[in-house]
Order: structure tokens, then sequence, then C-alpha cells
């Protein structure tokens, strides 16, 4: 629950921060061209101001910032609006006195480059200011906005955790009562049977629950699974003499919540058994970076939907624990595939 409130409250932030940031760079952007442009204008209007001066005969003075040479060429089509930049200087021409006589005024890029480099760092400092105080809204809105999902996620969460701890009293006392039911005459074996198999599904139910409720504080270690795999293997191997065992588990250490890893071992390994055929087989083998446990059972008709809460083909189960084991495989960056047909099903658990 903690990874959906974080996971919430970074969408919310990002949506938000990204937007803003989109249009504050796409403002500046648009501002730096526009004023770009007007210094363009500047330098062209610099020129035509100092051709003013040359064509009233008013004094000035040569200077390396602007200066004019009087040329003779002729010029198609000329226009007063003539301006170009050619290499690093702005040149424009003026008539003389004739079509065939212009001054060739000349003008540094030096000044346009120096309030171009100027205007660049205005506007990224302007948006690198705005961005670090939106980015300073957007997570304090961020904050605000996920504090209720927040609360309620708590509130959930020690509910459930209450909830789960008193499921324990009355499963473990069923447990008990149905010992010294065992050792009475007068009760219907078939009705005991019944009574057991419900008490399977109450502690299996405790122990998922129990589990997942505790993911979110996972502690991952380097676990030799062999061991597990043996555990869990000789419980359903009491349980269910009539299935075979085949197990070629070599020592295959990989990191993992051990707690955990058990109970996705008990879920798996417990299905194999449970729908298995009769006098049916289960393999349990490893290789260097993954768990394959295999069944000869009734298989399973819809593999898309097994993992999924509530969803169940036999009416033994809950339709819980499959769910439980995908949450938890999630949790402990474990790929879990499945394959089935009529003749069986195969899980192949990949830890690289």
């Amino acid at each position: 629950m903690l990874s959906e409130e974080r996971s919430a409250f970074w969408k919310f932030f990002l949506t938000y921060f990204v937007s803003v940031a989109v249009l504050i760079l796409s403002l500046g952007y648009f501002y730096f061209l526009q004023t770009s442009s007007t210094l363009l204008k500047f330098e062209h209007f610099s020129m035509l101001e100092f051709a003013k001066e040359i064509k009233m005969h008013q004094k000035h003075k040569k200077s390396s910032d602007i200066h004019y040479v009087v040329v003779k060429k002729h010029i198609n089509n000329f226009t007063i609006r003539n301006f170009e930049l050619v290499g690093k200087t702005f040149i424009k021409y003026i008539p003389k006195d004739n079509n065939d006589s212009y001054y060739k005024i000349l003008k540094p890029d030096k000044t346009y480059l120096q309030r171009i480099k100027s205007l660049k760092i205005k506007v990224i400092s302007s948006q690198i200011l705005l961005l670090l105080i939106f980015a300073s809204i957007s997570w304090f809105l961020a904050h605000k906005a996920i504090k209720p999902l927040k609360r309620s996620i708590e509130l959930l969460d020690n509910f459930s955790k209450d909830l789960i701890h008193d499921l324990n009293t009355p499963a473990t006392s069923i447990k008990l009562n149905l010992e010294l039911l065992k050792t009475s005459k007068d009760i219907n074996p078939k009705i005991l049977a019944r009574l057991e198999k419900s008490s399977d599904q109450i502690s299996s139910l405790h122990t998922n629950l129990s589990t997942l409720i505790n993911n979110n504080a996972l502690i991952i270690n380097k676990v030799d699974i062999s061991t597990c795999i043996e555990d869990t293997l000789s419980t359903y191997k009491v349980l269910y003499p009539n299935i075979k065992v085949t197990q070629n588990i070599k020592n295959l250490k990989v990191n993992v919540n051990e707690e955990a890893f058990r109970q996705i071992l008990n879920n798996l390994i417990s299905n194999a058994f449970k729908y298995n055929k009769k006098d049916g087989k289960v393999e349990v083998t490893s290789t260097k970076s993954s768990l394959i446990i295999k069944d000869t059972g009734v298989g399973i008709k819809d593999i898309s939907k097994i993992f999924e809460r509530g969803y169940k083909e036999n009416i033994k189960g809950v339709g819980i624990g499959l769910d439980i084991t995908k949450r938890l495989c999630n949790a402990l960056k474990i790929e879990i595939d499945v394959i089935s047909s009529s003749d069986g099903t195969t899980f192949t658990l990949n830890f690289s």
C-alpha cells in the first residue's frame, strides 16, 4: 500500500510539474524568438540612422563599430529595405548620387551577438527560477492532494492487520476442536473431512493474507531455496501419499525474502498436489536461475485469468492464492510463467 501511495504522489507531482514546465519552456522559447527578432530590427534601424546622417551630410567619425565606403555597382530591383549579414558583418546599401553609386554601410555583428548572449542568459535564468518555484509548488500540492489518500491507506492497513490478527484465534480454535472431534465415534467421517478442508482453507487464507499485508517491509537476503523446497514437499508428501514426487534441486541461492518465498512455494506446490490426477506426478527441478514446478493434473482452462483475485476453476479453492503469489513475485522481482494443457501444468519462477 505504501508503494501505491508513493506511486500516486509521484504521478501527481510529475503530471503537474511537466505540464507547467512545458508551458514555461514554450513561453521562454517564443519570447527569445520575438526579442531576438527585435534586436535584429534594432541593428537595421541603427544603420538607417547612420545612412540618414550621411545623406544629410552631417559630420560623423568613422569607427570600428559602423562605417561606410562608396562603391560603384548595379543592383537590380533595389529596395531601401535591403539588409543582410555577410560573415560577421551587417551590410546595407544606400543610393548616393546616381543608381550606379552606393554608400555601403558596414557594421560588425559583435554588439548584436553580445545582446543575444545576454538575452539567452536572461531567458535561461528566468526559466530555471520559474521551474524551481513551480517544482516547489508542485511538491507542496502533491503532498496536499495525497494526504487524504495516505490517511485512508493507513486506516485500511491498520484495519487489515487487526482483522488478520483476530482471524488467527478462531482458526486455531477450529483446528484444536477438530482434533478433539476426531476422537469421537459419533461424528460422521465425511462431515469431519469437510470440516477439515474448510479449516485448511481458512488457515491457508490467513497465512496468505498475513504474508501479503506485510510485503511492504520485505527484507531481501541471500537464501538457499533448496531447503525451502524440501520442507514444503515433505509436508505434501505426507498429505498426498499416492502422488509420486520427483525432485532435482541444485544448490540454488537467490535474493529473496524467505517467508514470502515459502508462501509462494506453498501456494504453487499445494496446487500441484491438490489438483493432480489420481496417482499423478509432481516434478520440481531447478536450473542456474529458475525453478520449475510441473504436475500431471487436470490443467488450467484460462491461463490469462489465474492471477486475478477471486478467479477459480475448482470449488476447492477461494480464488486468492495465485493472486497473492503474483503480488509476492512482483515484490521480490521474480518473473512467473505458466503453461498448461489437459496433461498438466508447469509453473516457472525466473530469478534472473
